[in-house]
């Protein structure tokens, strides 16, 4: 394990160095051509993509992350390293099969009557395969990486030493990098165990049994173990791909609205890794989740603070919202400067208000309250980072099928269901034994 960590850092401290030459060049060279700040931050952006994916395993899954956090980076860097969910390479199918083979017992020739030996997905953590069963199911069959444990244990080592230094400087502590990295590193382990995955597949499944418009694959679990898991392939589109009538479009963008809404403020179980290419359409008009390996999960309270929040944004009431944040960023207690504070969430009303999807920048949104917040010194809980990224990606499908769609006016019917739930729930409380 020594030996290895010295390698893995002396080729973490190799790339850095020569990345970060190239990259102070290339800015220098910019700022003397006078090239405007966000074509900087796009380069810098850039240049981390890459540097994840040299570096690969939890460097691409950390750039993943860090392209859901407005608090962290900038719009033009997020969008490079947005693209790091699409841009791992895959490994060989005799590394596949060996896989397989240790993990169910058998070769996948005798699992399976077909196991395509190219990809359909690959990904930082795990690849999948398209395969065929004997009573005809087709499936997909995700296998973990060879040799991912130990080169993500190298990398948590190295990337806590460094949440370590930086919790050092006071306006970082805000942001909580400890409490980050360790969020972080339960939740790579988690994905490293496929078992875990399976759980969450049987969660959201459970979860979204009364919503006609969303699905979430079934499970074949005599084929599933910790390295590989075997559930029903879905045929159809990746929800941005291919052509949509007016009709279908509204009705995607509705219901994924609906979904990352009863994540949120329902079930508290949340899509962590949530962007387009894990959402499909299948042939008949259904949303499809995949890839649930990564969830965050909301306790009770937030989720209550949460729905002040929202309440308050759709009826302009100041005071709810502050009531609502003081919950989820303050945990309980009164902010630094609660007048500061009524006044920062009155213009973010002002500014953000019940204005058309197409409109609403909600990267720009997640900022600015981000902002305000930790001008109040409040301890920011990491796991609401998952929550811009469920309701960002949602808002970014929704400006590409129906940019005229009110995010506002889709949420009234489920804020009004959520107070009428919190009243019996009240009533039945104060109601005698």
């Amino acid at each position: 394990m020594i030996w290895r960590l010295a390698a893995r850092s002396l080729t973490i401290v190799v790339v850095s160095i020569a990345f970060g030459l190239a990259l102070g060049l290339h800015l220098l060279v910019l700022l003397v051509a006078r090239r405007p700040r966000e074509r900087r931050e796009g380069v810098v952006g850039a240049y981390a993509a890459r540097y994840c994916e040299l570096l690969g395993g939890t460097f691409v899954k950390a750039g993943q992350i860090v392209s859901t956090r407005p608090d962290i980076a900038s719009a033009p860097m997020r969008k490079a390293l947005s693209k790091l969910h699409d841009n791992v390479g895959p490994f060989s199918f005799p590394k596949v099969r060996e896989a397989i083979t240790a993990e169910l017992g058998a070769p996948p020739e005798e699992l399976f009557t077909e196991l395509d030996p190219y990809p359909v997905a690959a990904a930082s953590i795990s690849q999948v395969h398209r395969g065929r069963l004997a009573d005809g199911r087709d499936v997909a069959v995700k296998v973990l990486r060879p040799n991912i444990e130990a080169l993500v244990r190298c990398d948590l080592m190295l990337i806590g030493a460094l949440a370590r230094v930086v919790a050092l400087i006071p306006r970082a502590r805000t942001l909580s990098p400890r409490a980050a990295v360790q969020m972080f590193s339960e939740a790579i382990w988690q994905q490293l165990d496929l078992r875990i995955e399976a759980e969450n597949n049987r969660a959201f499944a459970a979860n979204f049994r009364t919503e006609p418009a969303i699905e979430v694959p079934d499970l074949v679990p005599e084929l599933s173990g910790r390295r590989v898991l075997t559930m029903a392939f879905v045929v159809g589109s990746k929800i941005l791909e291919g052509e949509r009538d007016t009709e279908q479009a509204q009705a995607l963008t509705r219901a994924g609205f609906r979904m990352v809404l009863k994540m949120v403020f329902v079930d508290g179980l949340i899509h962590a890794d949530l962007h387009p290419g894990n959402l499909l359409v299948s042939e008949d008009g259904k949303l499809v989740l995949l890839d649930v390996g990564l969830v965050a999960r909301l306790s009770a309270r937030h989720r209550a603070g949460l729905i002040d929040v929202l309440k308050g944004w759709i009826t302009r009431d100041i005071e709810l919202v502050a009531d609502g944040i003081s919950q989820v960023a303050f945990y309980g207690h009164q902010p630094a400067d609660p007048e500061r504070l009524g006044v920062d969430i009155e213009r973010l009303l002002d500014r953000y208000g019940d204005r058309p999807v197409g409109e609403v920048n909600v990267g720009d949104f997640l900022a600015d309250m981000l902002r305000t917040i930790s001008q109040q010194w409040a301890r920011i809980d990491p796991a609401f980072a998952m929550i811009g990224l469920a309701i960002g990606v949602i808002e970014g499908v929704g400006k590409e099928l129906a940019p005229d769609l009110k995010l506002a006016a889709e949420a009234m019917p489920f804020v009004a269901q959520l107070g009428l739930e919190q009243q019996r729930q009240a009533d039945e409380a104060r109601a005698p034994n």
